[in-house]
Order: structure tokens, then C-alpha cells, then sequence
């Protein structure tokens, strides 16, 4: 039997966006243990045992209302994708962004993955393809290939 590796837990850092990433990572892993199917007991089981100390101590000391079940995947994950939306407003979000400048250690496609992830918070609409290559272009320090970029 092959293995797949669990994702990795939960860590230290900005919440929304740890959350955001382990949970496309936890379904993707549930779809290659094949347990995509298994009971929400099971699932959470499995999310349990994967997530780390911090968002199990959340788990902990989740409140449930009456008719919500504590037991299921569903229902928990609900719960933390409330818990751990970003609260800050879009307009903190876009400045942000547009602050964003290139560092030396980071590459050309790190930074575009970059972008194109803090972006999605930024409600700008159909504008974002066009922000993320304003604020690359803005970036590099390089003349020439910023003259390319234009």
C-alpha cells in the first residue's frame, strides 16, 4: 500500500491563512487515503490526530448550540473556518498589498505566488491579474526588466 503524507500541522504564524492551506491540504490528503467517503466521526478523527495542538486546543474549547454535533467533520470545520476568517477590513487588506515590495531572497514566481494569494482578501474584483503584475513591476529593481514588464 502506498503512503501519503498527512499535511503539516498547525504552527505559529497568521491563522486565516495556515487554516485556509491546511484545510485544502487535509481534503486533499482524505482524497488520496481514499476516505473521502468515511463517516464525519472518522474524518474528524483523522483531522484530529493531523492538525497539531493549536487548532485541537480550539477544538477543546469550542462552544456548540443545541442540534450542532461536536462528533462531525462538517460541523467542526464550519466552526473553524468561522473561528479563523480574517477580521481585518479590505482596506488594511489592499494596502498591504500594495506595500508589498520584492526581497532579494524571494524569487519571481514566489513572489507572484505571493501575491496572488494575499490578492484573493483584497476585493478587488476583476482588477487583481492587473494589481498583482503593478505591484511585481513595482518590485523589481532591475531597470531593464522592469521596462520589459511594461
Amino acid at each position: 500500500m502506498e503512503k501519503y503524507l498527512a499535511p503539516e500541522p498547525i504552527g505559529e504564524g497568521e491563522l486565516s491563512d495556515l487554516w485556509r492551506r491546511f484545510k485544502r491540504e487535509f481534503t486533499q490528503f482524505l482524497t488520496a487515503i481514499d476516505k473521502n467517503g468515511a463517516t464525519e466521526q472518522t474524518k474528524l478523527a483523522i483531522f484530529l490526530r493531523t492538525v497539531g495542538p493549536r487548532v485541537n486546543d480550539m477544538y477543546e474549547t469550542m462552544r456548540f448550540e443545541e442540534g450542532e454535533d461536536r462528533t462531525k467533520w462538517s460541523v467542526v470545520s464550519g466552526k473553524l473556518d468561522n473561528a479563523c476568517a480574517r477580521r481585518t477590513s479590505k482596506h488594511v487588506t489592499r494596502d498591504r498589498f500594495l506595500q508589498q515590495l520584492k526581497q532579494e531572497s524571494k524569487s519571481v514566481d514566489q513572489l507572484v505566488v505571493e501575491l496572488r494569494t494575499q490578492v484573493r482578501d483584497c476585493d478587488f474584483g476583476g482588477l487583481q491579474d492587473d494589481l498583482v503584475l503593478h505591484v511585481l513591476i513595482r518590485g523589481v529593481s532591475n531597470e531593464r526588466m522592469r521596462r520589459r514588464l511594461l
